[in-house]
């Protein structure tokens, strides 16, 4: 696939100057340090090998925790980053998205700078006393993975993958948190869309006990008020609940920014039916589908 701050200080002073006391530790929103990514397409590597494809890619403005940096070494890297090869080098820093996820490696010139955010344990206790959301999304494991992105107007946005079920996606603006549930979440990217961008959910479901699974797109557009949930997009799907046949949706996925800040999702591919007895093809067809993201 192509494809805030804490102003705890600031308000210290202020009450400082005015002759009134600073807030108590109580009422103090704890923050954490975490580090941008700085380009637009960062590889994350599982294993310090110079030919190890990447096993994630992370982009602008997202938040990683940099759990220690490596001794300087030369570091040279080429291999497979997404459907592309990639190259790097220089030197690396071991870093993770969330406290609960395995520890990958990261060039240091991809990543920006340090910056201090609402912690995770404050976003996560918020999205607990959110009645809002169903029960499931809200006694997650939330503080140990949810993964965070600054986004241009220097609010956060967080989700968390869950795979099955509802997972909490939220947003921390101006030290209000608003949240609500999707199912099914396995990654996000922020895509442009508007002044803040759109965050691009990639979800998973399964029905009838197995037979029926497939993976849709969902925009998350945000605004001062909050988010709004766009309308879904198809991608993949294998239907397996016909005794004589499996029909199937095989596509890939390519988003492509757009003159007037927008984001074009093209789903090309196919539609096949297969006869179960034989494996024989009953019938193909063209699959050549476009959604502009406002």
């Amino acid at each position: 696939m192509k494809c805030c701050l804490s102003f705890l200080l600031l308000i210290g002073f202020v009450s400082r100057a005015s002759g009134s006391p600073p807030p108590r530790p109580s009422q103090t929103r704890p923050t954490e340090l975490v580090t941008v990514v700085r380009s637009p397409e960062a590889p994350l590597l599982n294993e310090l090998e110079d030919d190890e494809a990447a096993a994630e890619i992370a982009h602008t403005g997202e938040l990683l925790e940099v759990v220690r940096p490596l001794p300087p070494m030369k570091t040279k890297w080429r291999a497979r980053m997404g459907d592309r090869l990639g190259e790097r080098e220089g030197p690396m820093a071991e870093v993770r998205w969330a406290s609960g996820d395995a520890i990958m490696y990261a060039f240091l010139v991809d990543l920006g700078t340090e910056i201090r955010v609402a912690a995770t344990s404050w976003i996560c206790e918020q999205i607990g006393r959110d009645v809002s959301l169903p029960e499931a999304a809200r006694r997650t494991r939330c503080p140990k993975l949810l993964r965070r992105v600054r986004l241009p107007s220097g609010a956060i946005v967080g989700f968390e993958p869950c795979a099955t079920g509802p997972c909490p996606v939220v947003l921390v603006r101006d030290g209000k948190v608003t949240a609500l549930a999707v199912d099914g979440v396995v990654s996000a990217a922020v895509v442009p869309g508007g002044d803040d961008g759109v965050l691009l959910l990639t979800t998973r479901w399964v029905r009838a006990t197995g037979n029926w699974s497939g993976g849709a797109l969902v925009p998350i557009a945000f605004s001062a008020g909050g988010m709004k949930r766009l309308s879904d997009i198809p991608i993949d799907e294998i239907d397996a609940r016909d005794a004589a046949k499996v029909t199937s949706r095989e596509v890939k996925v390519e988003i492509t920014s757009q003159d007037g800040g927008r984001s074009l999702v093209h789903v090309s591919g196919r539609r096949r039916e297969v006869a179960r007895v034989d494996g024989r093809e009953i019938s193909t067809a063209p699959i050549d589908e476009r959604r502009s993201i406002p």
